[in-house]
């Protein structure tokens, strides 16, 4: 069986098919949509379209054959859908999302109608739906798959001499701008600032944000220059959006370089990770102890339970998954 990642665009995306393709056969395809809208536009019959859809298809997928696995990501598959339709093989979909989110992004991209449902939508495509977000699984009846890092478990192992490392007194947090976590970075910053350790923040937007926190720099980090700052801060900080349960990479990360996390997300408490020496959570746990957290000596992650999180493990539950 032969692995195709279509339309795997995100950097920490390409860092995990790059890293799975020691011990896998992958594949990735990219630019499906390359030159099919243009002639797409100026076919008027609705057959001719089918054929030039087919025909576009047999082109880009022409590897493909009916025993591979084609693995969508939940934000690209919509606008390929009618192409992805006509492979043979087992197509699947693993979200990274809530399905609110991918419901509001995709209408307003014009790829749903008001009255049309993301899931609704790919359910007619893809054999299986995946989702890090437990609550999400349950309230749209998606198969859930753990959260997973873009390293895989003999990386780690040959990472974890440089975890014992000692890094800068600095907090490190990068992520999408909105009120909420711009709210909640100002508070972190006064606090920690105050025990001696230093922010870097970056809260991306492309708006002028009113109230803008003056300890953020609004600066795009590639994925690689955000693993190096990971890998000399100490602490790492987490804002889930509000309404998501399930765990964020950067937890995860936090895992994998052996870092202390402050997160907004109180049920990380139910992770087999969780640790109160490794992990504080923000609005529950005590200020008082935030000192004592900080400044306390981190004992390295155990290789089996980071296996659990790595991308190896989360390929072969999807190949057992859906083999023929």
């Amino acid at each position: 069986m032969r692995i195709f990642f279509v339309e795997w665009n995100a950097e920490h995306g390409k860092l995990m098919i790059d890293n799975l393709s020691s011990q896998y056969d992958t594949v990735k395809i990219s630019r499906v949509l390359h030159r099919y809208k243009t002639i797409q536009k100026y076919i008027h019959f609705s057959f001719l379209k089918k054929l030039h859809t087919k025909a576009h298809a047999a082109l880009k997928f022409k590897k493909i054959t009916k025993n591979d696995l084609v693995i969508c990501t939940g934000y690209s598959a919509l606008a390929i859908i009618d192409i992805v339709a006509t492979i043979p093989c087992k197509k699947i979909i693993i979200v990274r999302d809530t399905i609110e989110k991918l419901n509001y992004h995709m209408r307003k991209k014009g790829l749903l109608t008001q009255h049309e449902s993301y899931l609704g939508k790919i359910r007619t495509v893809f054999n299986n739906v995946y989702s890090f977000d437990q609550l999400d699984c349950i309230n749209h009846n998606m198969k859930f798959l753990p959260q997973f890092i873009s390293f895989t478990s003999q990386q780690f192992l040959s990472y974890l001499p440089c975890n014992m490392e000692n890094h800068s007194k600095e907090c490190f947090y990068v992520g999408g701008y909105d009120t909420y976590r711009a709210d909640t970075l100002n508070k972190i910053h006064s606090i920690i600032s105050k025990l001696y350790y230093n922010t870097d923040f970056y809260l991306v937007t492309k708006n002028n944000a009113e109230k803008y926190p003056t300890c953020c720099k609004n600066v795009s980090l590639s994925y690689q220059e955000n693993l190096e700052k990971i890998k000399n801060c100490e602490i790492l900080v987490e804002i889930n959006r509000l309404g998501q349960a399930g765990l964020t990479l950067r937890a995860l990360e936090a895992l994998f370089f052996n870092k202390k996390l402050i997160t907004t997300n109180v049920e990380i408490k139910k992770c087999d990770f969780y640790s109160p020496d490794r992990i504080f959570i923000w609005d529950v746990d005590s200020i008082d102890n935030l000192a004592t957290f900080m400044n306390q000596t981190l004992a390295p992650i155990d290789a089996k339970l980071m296996k659990s999180y790595t991308a190896d493990t989360m390929i072969e539950k999807l190949i057992n998954d859906n083999s023929i």
